[in-house]
């Protein structure tokens, strides 16, 4: 298990790091919280509840750093903490089986205690993930399915393995989220291109956006904080009055690239990680 702000690393449990993990490890193999809101009903039987969304991940590591220096012990406490302020970090690790996730976590308290065995440092780390899903990590970076300008006519597939690239042909592309939560992808359509819409037939969405793209030109559409730009402005306002910001749901998703030109030589890359609820 690992933490970094994608300049330092510092591995959790590692010989060669004097640094080991202890029991508990709290937050992963289970859902995070679900937020509700609830009442009485007045004047009749019953209740009601709101619409439920789950809230942010807290996680807590439990640790070590034991050294028969106490120099050693020393500097990687300093080590350690000088990270750990950095506040804003990536936590990641491999499973007993292999499997390999990631959390975007922010520091939100930490305690060590100097008792009197000064070779060995207990410390307790608690994290907050404000995007209470476990990402999968196995492709070691983002997962990207590259679709075409969907053509009246003609088509192909092509066999891929993990990690991929898709094009679009007459014909849908079939993206794989492998994890059992839906996920909210960043989509960047490149130029040319008159009016991209995106499609996810799985999902029934759609985003359109109505702007004429040359080949300069690059729209970034992030679903997860659902703003939309183009090279860098804010063209949210852009987008038409149907449109949907998409979602990438468990399993299959056939999605397509529509322009209202369809010899536009554009292109769409969607960039997303399966995620878990748990692992």
């Amino acid at each position: 298990m690992t933490i970094t702000d994608g300049t330092t690393t510092y591995d959790l449990n590692s010989v060669e790091n004097s640094t080991y993990l202890q029991p508990e490890i709290t937050g992963l193999t289970t859902l995070p919280d679900i937020r509700t809101s609830s009442g009485t009903n007045i004047g009749t039987d019953g209740g009601w509840t709101s619409a439920q969304f789950f809230d942010a991940r807290l996680i807590t590591i439990n640790g070590v750093i034991a050294n028969h220096d106490v120099a050693v012990v020393e500097q990687k406490r300093k080590q350690l903490n000088a990270l750990l302020a950095k506040r804003k970090l990536r936590l990641s690790f491999v499973t007993e089986s292999g499997s390999s996730y990631t959390v975007d976590v922010r520091v939100v308290s930490v305690t060590m205690s100097l008792g009197t065995l000064l070779n060995a440092q207990t410390f307790s780390i608690n994290f907050r993930a404000d995007d209470p899903l476990i990402y999968d990590n196995t492709s070691g970076g983002d997962l990207i399915a590259t679709l075409l300008v969907q053509r009246l006519l003609g088509g192909f597939e092509i066999n891929f393995n993990v990690p991929f690239e898709i094009t679009g042909g007459g014909t849908a592309s079939n993206v794989v989220n492998t994890g059992n939560s839906e996920v909210l992808p960043t989509i960047i359509l490149t130029g040319p291109l008159h009016s991209p819409t995106i499609v996810n037939y799985t999902t029934n969405q759609q985003m359109q956006i109505s702007v004429d793209m040359s080949a300069n030109d690059e729209i970034v559409i992030d679903s997860r904080f659902e703003t939309i730009t183009m090279n860098g402005m804010d063209i949210f306002d852009l987008k038409t009055e149907s449109s949907q910001f998409i979602t990438l749901s468990s399993g299959n998703n056939s999605m397509v690239l529509q322009s209202a030109v369809d010899t536009d030589a554009g292109s769409a890359q969607i960039k997303y990680k399966s995620g878990y609820y748990s692992i």
